[in-house]
């Protein structure tokens, strides 16, 4: 899996999301410019910059706007269950492909998601909260 690049940002009205600068020199995407917009089997939503001749087929093609915001496809809204609000994490690919996913909150150690505590914006869950203090009394 690629890096996550550490920017959340949450799905605006009309399906838009603004791509962080760092994301979009990723790939070299200026506002105006056209991406494409393509979701893999796991689900995962990739942004390419969109080039003619390499294009996927399976992709569609949206323009950024002035500040570089990008709607995400209504279909591909529909297929993932997403919705206004929603966070969305943007991951470099390592292929450098830029991939949209939908952010949750998970247990920094084990990736659970369930009775999860923070410390020092870190999230534990109690799980690994009980092994932690455990090795810390012997």
């Amino acid at each position: 899996m690629g890096k996550v690049v550490g920017e959340i940002r949450k799905l605006e009205s009309l399906n838009r999301i603004v791509l962080p600068s760092e994301v979009r020199k990723v790939k070299d995407l200026k506002p105006l410019e056209y991406a494409e917009i393509y979701i893999r089997e796991n689900k995962d939503i990739v942004i390419e910059k969109y080039d003619a001749k390499k294009s996927k087929s399976a992709g569609l093609v949206r323009r950024l706007d002035a500040l570089g915001r990008i709607v995400i496809p209504k279909p591909t809204v529909r297929e993932l269950g997403l919705k206004e609000g929603d966070q969305m994490t943007f991951i470099s690919g390592e292929n450098g492909e830029i991939i949209l996913k939908k952010y949750y909150k998970t247990c920094v150690f084990c990736g659970g998601d369930k009775n999860l505590y923070d410390f020092s914006d870190k999230l534990i869950c109690e799980d690994c909260l009980r092994k932690i203090a455990k090795m810390a009394t012997k």
